[in-house]
């Protein structure tokens, strides 16, 4: 395919090619629109073709890892969920953020269970797809007072939760059976649950979640909740500024900087600051 002639336009670019008898249409808000247009411009041949090609685009800054078949798409032999299709849509001329999601999808297969990578999708249909750019995605936790987890162990003791803090339990003693909509595992939900989480009392934290550590997806309250086995927690929003938000903050970006995430830090002394840093960050008002 050669492109044979342009016509750049206040909203959209038309673009012909040897192999077609119509210009080919990108509007101004289709996802490849600027990767195209900065290709023209800088007479970037190769480059226009790939941005005006979406499988082309897709298979290019994965580094060959995904692939477009159809209407289907694959990373590696394994077809995709239309979630992760659309993320992948959205990112694929992104540039670098485009990374986040191929570290997804191999944290994503690493999971050991077919079935937690297909419920996954369910969670991430439903509340977005919250995501950084090491792969982990983000989800909200409610804990009490003094940041201790609401839920006990098989042992009886519960999990400190404050910013940096990791947290894990063996994943045989979590329920993989998402029919058992309150059961034992490491909890983690959306906004959308967090009313019937304790709502109002104790903190919100927000966690990251390594995809291979998901184990269940109760199938209540529209898939908002989740189980799994580790969880990191990397900050603190205030619960009622979070209820209010037009927005859900964890969906502000495409895909968050973790480094900028990491650089809030846990010590004590400046705990009673983080909120606001978090908040600001993810464009709260507290």
């Amino acid at each position: 395919m050669k492109i044979t002639g342009y016509n750049i336009l206040p909203d959209s670019i038309a673009v012909s090619v040897d192999e077609l008898d119509d210009p080919i249409i990108v509007q101004a808000s289709e996802a490849n629109h600027d990767e195209l247009l900065e290709a023209i411009r800088s007479l970037d041949h190769d480059r226009a073709i790939t941005a005006l090609t979406p499988s082309l685009a897709i298979q290019k800054a994965s580094g060959d890892k995904v692939s477009v078949s159809g209407d289907k798409v694959f990373y590696e032999d394994t077809k995709l969920d239309n979630v992760i299709v659309e993320k992948i849509a959205s990112l694929a001329w992104g540039g670098e953020k485009f990374d986040a999601i191929v570290n997804f999808l191999e944290r994503l297969m690493e999971n050991p269970s077919m079935r937690a990578r297909e419920e996954l999708s369910l969670f991430l249909r439903t509340n977005g797809f919250p995501l950084l750019s090491s792969g982990h995605f983000l989800a909200y936790r409610n804990v009490d007072e003094n940041y201790m987890s609401y839920h006990v162990n098989p042992d009886g003791s519960r999990n400190k939760n404050r910013i940096g803090d990791e947290v894990s339990m063996d994943r045989k003693f979590v329920d993989d059976d998402r029919n058992s909509t309150c059961s034992a595992g490491l909890h983690f939900c959306s906004k959308h649950y967090l009313s019937q989480y304790y709502g109002g009392s104790g903190h919100t934290m927000i966690v990251k979640i390594d995809p291979k550590d998901v184990v269940s997806i109760p199938i209540d309250y529209n898939n908002a909740k989740g189980r799994c086995c580790a969880y990191t927690v990397i900050g603190e929003v205030n619960y009622q500024d979070v209820q209010n938000a037009t927005t859900d903050p964890l969906l502000k970006k495409q895909v968050f900087d973790e480094h900028s995430l990491n650089d809030l830090g846990d010590d004590d002394e400046n705990f009673g600051y983080l909120e606001e840093e978090l908040a600001e960050y993810f464009g709260l008002k507290i």
